[in-house]
């Protein structure tokens, strides 16, 4: 607990530094800058529409197995080229390069209505994340046509939605070896809410579900997205951690409420989790 409260407070200085930092530039600094950041986005995008034409070639030879991998390749880059023009500095360095033997489930808050995406493109390997219904048209590069768009978020993605309809389904999905990331709470985060975070009552259900290694994963700093800017980065730490190692010390026996805040400490400083 005393490291996840150290990256929090490494995160919030960060972000005071990098206001401060601005607000000193001058005027002729800051046009020098928003002229940089035009050029790097039209190279960028182009680089990205070149890859985009390469891509159909490619997968026009290969298996839909191979097609599958590449286009999902293909969305983590574009994803990392958004968020960086974004002004969002991720710590992939944190996170592990390939998935274990076993694939992993991803327990994690629903912090802000992209954060799914943020989350897939952390890692270097295909992990399905929970989509909302208004994002599938989400166009995040202005250059790749929107039907392509689509169909990477139809690779990468599955419906957002209530918990216990989406249970079989993710059951289903980690038998077949996929790595997934799962919501346990209903609605989003709200910074600085004193009431209880409501996770689904499926929670405890999903913590024994076999073949998988279940991971718990908090993002520090994300409460600073709004601010991003790509002249104002803002750093988010993605903080990854065995479900054995936060519930340590509880057992089947023990009661509801011991798990529940096992998981409280791993998220809050303040606040706690409570089940509907």
């Amino acid at each position: 607990m005393v490291q996840g409260q150290s990256l929090r407070e490494s995160s919030q200085a960060i972000a005071s530094y990098t206001y401060q930092k601005m607000l000193s530039l001058s005027m002729k600094d800051v046009i020098r800058l928003k002229k940089k950041t035009v050029w790097l986005f039209v190279v960028g995008s182009m680089g990205a529409y070149i890859r985009y034409c390469f891509l159909h070639i490619r997968i026009f030879f290969n298996s839909s197995q191979k097609k599958e991998k590449k286009i999902a390749s293909f969305a983590i880059k574009l994803l990392r080229q958004y968020f960086g023009y974004r002004g969002i500095v991720y710590r992939r360095t944190l996170l592990p390069k390939e998935p274990s033997q076993k694939p992993l489930l991803i327990l994690t808050l629903r912090y802000h209505p992209l954060s799914s995406l943020l989350i897939h493109q952390g890692f270097d390997f295909p992990v399905l994340i929970p989509l909302a219904e208004g994002l599938k048209k989400f166009r995040f590069h202005y250059k790749i046509p929107l039907y392509f768009m689509q169909k990477m978020l139809q690779k990468i993605a599955y419906p957002d939605g209530d918990l216990g309809m989406l249970l079989p389904d993710i059951k289903s999905a980690v038998k077949g070896g996929y790595s997934m990331v799962v919501y346990i709470n209903n609605g989003y985060k709200k910074n600085g809410n004193p009431e209880p975070l409501l996770a689904h009552k499926e929670l405890l259900t999903l913590l024994n579900i076999p073949n998988c290694t279940i991971v718990f994963l908090r993002l520090d700093g994300i409460e600073n997205y709004p601010l991003a800017t790509y002249l104002s980065k803002i750093t988010i730490t993605p903080h990854l951690e065995d479900c054995a190692s936060v519930l340590m010390g509880i057992t089947e026996k023990s009661p509801q409420s011991d798990t529940l805040s096992a998981i409280s400490e791993f998220f809050f400083q303040d606040g706690y989790v409570m089940c509907e």
